[in-house]
């Protein structure tokens, strides 16, 4: 733990030295995280969507999430954002898609990443698309701690699900298909 003392015995050479400096704050972070993991996975259960609890190495924990339409999402919090919630999803264009992707002509395929961007600017997501010619779609939403209620996360979690519907919708009007279930949603790399 990091005091006054500390700091005046120690010279350090940058106020960034003093910042790394362990302190009370880094352990009950743990705690009020791992209760903010609790939380949400009980709303996420409350609201019917399987969960499993996934790990990684730049994340404090992690939840995968999969709604009865076979829809998925992950639900995590990062290390290096111990106040944020983030919630990613996505779709993944089958290869059949790639292929009519690769197929049209470059200002068709920019015309359709047009379409989506400006759709998708509409619905409060982030988004990037991925690949060119396009291979997915990555979405997300933030949410911090001092906004974190059972209503608010569940909008955000709402308006993930409304963005991935509406990608295919555009997908499926513009090539005629739909991804495959298991194309939909998120993977950590």
């Amino acid at each position: 733990m990091c005091n006054i003392n500390d700091i005046v015995q120690k010279n350090y050479t940058s106020w960034r030295d003093i910042m790394n400096e362990p302190t009370m704050l880094d352990a009950t972070s743990d705690l009020v995280s791992m209760d903010v993991c609790t939380k949400i996975k009980k709303w996420l259960v409350d609201e019917d969507w399987n969960i499993t609890e996934i790990q990684a190495e730049d994340i404090r924990w992690g939840l995968h999430c999969e709604d009865q339409f076979k829809r998925k999402m992950n639900v995590i919090q990062r290390n290096n954002r111990p106040d944020q919630v983030l919630i990613i999803g996505g779709v993944i264009l089958v290869d059949s898609m790639k292929r009519k992707m690769e197929r049209m002509d470059i200002k068709k395929q920019q015309e359709f990443r047009w379409l989506i961007n400006i759709e998708l600017l509409k619905t409060n997501l982030e988004f990037q698309m991925v690949g060119t010619p396009l291979e997915k779609i990555d979405l997300s939403q933030r949410l911090y701690y001092d906004a974190l209620t059972k209503d608010e996360f569940i909008q955000r979690v709402s308006c993930l699900r409304r963005g991935i519907i509406l990608i295919l919708a555009l997908l499926q009007r513009q090539f005629n298909e739909i991804p495959e279930e298991t194309k939909l949603g998120f993977q950590l790399n």
